[in-house]
């Protein structure tokens, strides 16, 4: 039963991630209230799910006009060191101190969504991010997604929203960079974390699945950016009040 609970919520996980980017926060909270997982095991199982996950974005992403190639590959040079430390360091981190990530990353990320999250007259609407930015900021994104688990898009799209992206581009660039930060990330825990492999792969299939069906969908439907904008933040809340009940019971 838990195991089929876990694999419709890794589905639906999938589905929230290729149509709005960032819902891969939702991953490890849901393994660790559902499932009853450990969260150095949940991140961990995360993580590595994500894995296929990054490399079906990335091939439905491709050929699209909406991929910045170049702005991608730049980021990626700060994502991979970033995402294999994250990865390596988790054994050292206190469980406790895991799901304070995660609520803080929720929170913050909602909280800006609604504060800072639209382009106004400070923030110039850009297309690209020089190399001095966006580096910097893949090593930052990179290193905070390994430690929660949260495959990448939860912390590098509203980052890149921040700098002035249009949403949906950030969007993009948010789930093909899961291509690089959760095998750079996964190989980090698996220097020292040996997680469920069936659990692992039933759920990774299950969110791959789920994310080509979001992408799809959201390619069909052609959300408007408001919308999306309302959407991402309303989950980044929902996920930050799950993930503070775990914390106050766990200590």
């Amino acid at each position: 039963m838990t195991i089929g609970l876990l694999g419709a919520a890794a589905l639906l996980v999938g589905v929230i991630v290729g149509t709005v980017g960032i819902g891969g926060v939702l991953f490890a909270p849901a393994l660790i209230l559902i499932g009853q997982v450990e969260p150095h095991e949940a991140t961990a199982i995360s993580l590595i799910s994500f894995t296929l996950t990054g490399i079906v974005s990335l091939a439905l992403h491709l050929r699209s006009s909406d991929f910045p190639r170049t702005l991608t590959w730049t980021l990626a040079i700060g994502l991979l060191p970033g995402a294999f430390l994250g990865g390596w360091l988790s054994s050292r981190i206190p469980d406790e101190v895991i799901l304070a990530a995660l609520f803080s990353v929720s929170l913050f990320s909602a909280v800006w969504g609604i504060t800072r999250g639209r382009p106004t007259n400070t923030v110039a609407v850009r297309e690209d991010l020089d190399f001095t930015t966006a580096v910097p900021v893949g090593l930052g994104t990179g290193f905070g997604s390994a430690i929660t688990g949260t495959s990448g898009p939860v912390l590098l799209t509203p980052a890149l929203m921040a700098f002035g992206l249009p949403t949906l581009r950030a969007i993009v660039v948010g789930q093909v960079a899961q291509a690089v930060v959760t095998p750079a990330g996964a190989f980090g825990y698996l220097l020292h974390t040996r997680p469920d492999p069936t659990l692992t792969a039933v759920l990774g299939g299950a969110t791959a699945l789920g994310a080509a069906i979001g992408i799809y969908g959201a390619r069909r439907l052609r959300l408007p950016d408001s919308f999306l904008r309302t959407l991402v933040t309303a989950l980044l809340f929902t996920t930050s009040v799950l993930i503070a009940i775990r914390l106050v019971a766990s200590l």
